[in-house]
């Protein structure tokens, strides 16, 4: 299959996803509708940010020593037809100005999120 006929299966499939969420919504069904999600639980310090790193192909893990993540994260993913192939636009606070700063903006959060909350 070419890289053309892929985008346009990937675009009918995409489509077809959101009028299914719209006549769900449309006769208040939202909750039988399984919308695809992912969740990563495990033991302190096993790897659990960098495997949602590799997944969204970018640099999102704030663990750099100690306990990284101080409350659930959600990320949330949507489909842009306009985008090439491999490019990834993210939404983020106006502090961060590049892709490589948000990682670091996350983890002072976290840093924040302890020293307020004394959770860790």
């Amino acid at each position: 299959m070419s890289t053309d006929q892929e985008r346009r299966k990937g675009r009918a499939i995409f489509d077809a996803y959101v009028s299914l969420r719209k006549i769900a919504e449309k006769y208040e069904l939202e909750e039988k509708l399984a919308i695809p999600r992912v969740v990563f639980v495990g033991e302190t310090s096993s790897g659990k940010s960098m495997l949602v790193q590799n997944f969204l192909r970018f640099p999102c893990a704030f663990s750099q020593s100690d306990v990284g993540t101080r409350y659930p994260i959600l990320y949330r993913l949507r489909y842009n037809s306009t985008l090439g192939d491999n490019v990834i636009l993210i939404n983020h606070p106006a502090t961060v100005k590049r892709l490589q700063d948000l990682a670091e903006h996350l983890w002072h959060v976290m840093e924040q999120i302890e020293r307020e909350d004394g959770f860790c």
